[in-house]
């Protein structure tokens, strides 16, 4: 009785790749395999590293908490009034809202456990109201004083605001057309007119201690008040700066 012969075997199925391929890496031994596949791995921050950014990180959270504290509680004692109306809308826009959006780019900050684009989109929309709330302060005073700048205080602080408007727009036109990767100089004037911005804003906050709060509290508390003032500018311009440095313009989880 003759043998059957076995069945024919089913046609090779190919699958898509979903994977990034190298087109020209090498084995141990020099030579070329082509199609292998390549991960996309995050930068690794040393302990180091992750160390001196919490502690940076944390110390600036810190004085902007001492800083809030010591604008608004003297502003929050009072009846309503325009001073009033003024002071808490720029603490509240700048100094919160405004800064905390800074810091959500932060590896070891409150958003740390986000990806790249959800910061972005918070990073925004933080801005973007901050903005609207310090500008709506500054409207408040300049209505009520008729432009009429006589201090320090009063022309940084509509410094603040011009900038406030310029970084406004251009935060928006670059937060659609970013996608371009074409206008890499307005992400970068953006940039620098961001950390312009809440640093003249700070300065003027500085001069306002200066020349009215230290009528009312005495010149400890407003030598503390300036002090915390400056340890928060100067910690969130430096977290700005190292987290574009240490994470190669994109945070860790812009590869995820």
């Amino acid at each position: 009785m003759p043998i059957p012969p076995p069945p024919p075997l089913p046609p090779p199925v190919y699958y898509p790749q979903t994977t990034t391929t190298n087109q020209s890496s090498s084995n141990a031994n020099g030579s070329i395999e082509e199609g292998r596949p390549v991960s996309r791995q995050p930068p690794i921050r040393s302990p180091l590293e992750m160390l001196y950014l919490s502690l940076i990180h944390n110390f600036t959270q810190l004085c902007l908490g001492g800083v809030v504290i010591s604008a608004l509680i003297i502003p929050l004692s009072f009846p309503i009034s325009v001073l009033m109306q003024h002071t808490v809308l720029c603490t509240v826009g700048y100094f919160i809202i405004m800064a905390q959006g800074i810091l959500a780019y932060s590896p070891v900050g409150w958003a740390n456990h986000l990806k790249y684009d959800s910061k972005k989109i918070i990073h925004s929309t933080m801005q973007i109201c901050g903005s609207i709330l310090a500008i709506s302060g500054s409207a408040v005073i300049i209505a009520e004083t008729n432009l009429t700048l006589t201090t320090s205080h009063g022309i940084c602080g509509l410094v603040a605001t011009i900038l406030t408007v310029i970084n406004l727009l251009a935060g928006i036109f670059n937060m659609f057309f970013n996608r371009t990767r074409k206008l890499i100089l307005l992400k970068i004037l953006h940039i620098c007119l961001g950390a312009l911005t809440i640093s003249v804003a700070i300065i003027a906050l500085i001069l306002a201690f200066d020349l009215y709060y230290r009528q009312v509290n005495g010149d400890t508390n407003a030598n503390l008040a300036i002090a915390l003032s400056v340890f928060a500018l100067c910690g969130i311009l430096l977290m700005a700066l190292l987290n574009n440095k240490a994470g190669n313009h994109r945070p860790l989880e812009a590869y995820h």
